[in-house]
């Protein structure tokens, strides 16, 4: 009997995009948004967030009345120690191969 994985390192290159996508779903069904919901998304610069790029100049989340604000990271240190302080809601990682 022959059995077949997924590809593991594709599956992990997709995660940062299928886990914004679910988030935000989860956000956008808690309840109705109003003018003053603020989410506050943490990412890298790059390629890989395209679909938050496009969206965010399309004003795709302010015709649902909700406010995303986008903050660039430089590094994952940061990244992480944002999100444990609050600093935002979201964070879009990527994974490391270390220093």
């Amino acid at each position: 009997m022959h059995f077949r994985f997924c590809n593991r390192k594709k599956s992990l290159r997709s995660f940062p995009r299928w886990s914004l996508a679910l988030a935000l779903c989860l956000y956008l069904l808690a309840g109705p948004a109003h003018a003053a919901d603020l989410l506050r998304v943490n990412a890298f610069a790059g390629a890989g967030n395209l679909a938050l790029f496009a969206s965010l100049a399309k004003d795709f989340f302010d015709k649902r009345d909700l406010k995303v604000e986008l903050q660039f990271t430089p590094n994952s240190d940061l990244q992480r120690s944002g999100l444990a302080a609050g600093k935002f809601e979201i964070a879009i990682w990527a994974i490391s191969r270390g220093r």
